[in-house]
């Protein structure tokens, strides 16, 4: 089934979001990924591998997640620009970031932020410990995740005082996207 037609706000960063930004890309969305100027995703600097021949060095790991999308870059912090996100969010069906809630509401990106601009907006905002909580304005790293749930203690050394691995990929973050 194709998704042709639907078209996605991917303002994501890192892999998690990405990732699930890229799937929905594979099936049909026109998706269209913000980044910050002057930086962009910081995964466009995780390498090597890279990209034989770019000028930037970019990543193998930016360009595997970012394939099939459009992309632009937006300081989401700068009032100057607020008019170009709410076009933006006026015209696409869906949003998905991942930010902090507290950075969110900031961004002015919260459902109840965005709803007025696009009441028809599907809101999809990705992170690690959920909206509530001690947690919930923490970052959600893979690695961070993998210890706190356990699965970095089936990956090292047995149970004689050794410490556990970090998995060879992200797989918190995939199975996240």
């Amino acid at each position: 089934m194709s998704l042709k037609g639907i078209k996605v706000l991917d303002l994501t960063r890192v892999l998690a979001g990405p990732y699930c930004t890229m799937l929905l890309a594979d099936l049909g969305c026109t998706v269209t990924k913000i980044e910050r100027p002057f930086y962009g995703d910081e995964t466009r600097a995780w390498g090597p591998p890279y990209v034989k021949g770019m000028k930037d060095n970019m990543t193998t790991y930016f360009a595997s997640v970012n394939r099939n999308k459009r992309s632009a870059c937006l300081d989401l912090s700068s009032p100057l620009t607020r008019p170009i996100l709410h076009t933006l969010l006026r015209t696409h069906d869906v949003i998905i970031h991942n930010y902090l809630p507290q950075t969110e509401s900031n961004l002015g990106l919260s459902y109840a932020q965005v709803r007025p601009l696009n009441p028809a907006i599907v809101h999809c905002s990705i992170n690690g410990y959920g909206r509530e909580g001690d947690y919930a304005n923490k970052p959600g790293y893979d690695v961070l995740v993998s210890g706190m749930y356990g699965l970095t203690s089936i990956t090292g050394p047995p149970a004689d005082g050794g410490c556990g691995y970090k998995v060879g990929v992200a797989v918190t973050d995939v199975v996240t996207g």
